[in-house]
C-alpha cells in the first residue's frame, strides 16, 4: 500500500527538487506563496512577522535561506533590510525558478495538490509546526 501511495504522490523531477530545496518548511511554503502573490513589493522582517504571525527567530533564518537560494531578493537600504520577489525573465536561472514557483502555486490551488505537497513534507520528516 505504501508503494502505491508513494507512486500517487510523486512529482516530476524538477518540481520535486524545487520542493526539496525551497519548500522544506511550512514557513517557507507560506513565504513563497505570499511573495508570489505580491511581486515587486518590499517588506521588512518586522512587517513579515506581523503578516505571518511568526516570531523573528523563526522567520529570519527561513528568509535568509530563500534569499541565499535566489528566490527572494534581499536589499539593504540605509539601516533597513527589505525582501522582495522580483525574478527576471532575462536571467535563465531566475526564469526557470520563476516557472517552478508558478507551477508550485498552480499545484497548491487544488486540494489534491496541497495534499501531495504535505505528504511529501511529512514523508521527508518536516514537522507540522515550527517551534520558537
Amino acid at each position: 500500500m505504501t508503494d502505491l501511495l508513494n507512486d500517487l504522490m510523486k512529482f516530476d523531477e524538477e518540481i520535486g527538487e524545487f520542493l526539496e530545496q525551497y519548500v522544506n518548511s511550512f514557513i517557507k511554503w507560506e513565504i513563497i506563496r505570499f511573495f508570489h502573490a505580491n511581486p515587486q513589493t518590499d517588506f521588512t522582517l518586522n512587517e513579515l512577522t506581523k503578516i505571518f504571525s511568526y516570531t523573528l527567530k523563526n522567520l529570519k533564518p527561513n528568509m535568509q535561506e530563500l534569499s541565499e537560494g535566489g528566490l527572494i531578493k534581499q536589499q539593504k537600504q540605509g539601516g533597513t533590510t527589505t525582501f522582495s520577489y522580483d525574478l527576471s525573465d532575462a536571467d535563465p536561472k531566475e526564469k526557470k525558478l520563476k516557472k517552478l514557483i508558478e507551477d508550485f502555486n498552480i499545484l497548491c490551488q487544488t486540494r489534491q495538490g496541497r495534499l501531495r505537497v504535505i505528504y511529501r513534507m511529512l514523508k521527508d520528516g518536516i514537522p507540522l509546526t515550527d517551534q520558537d
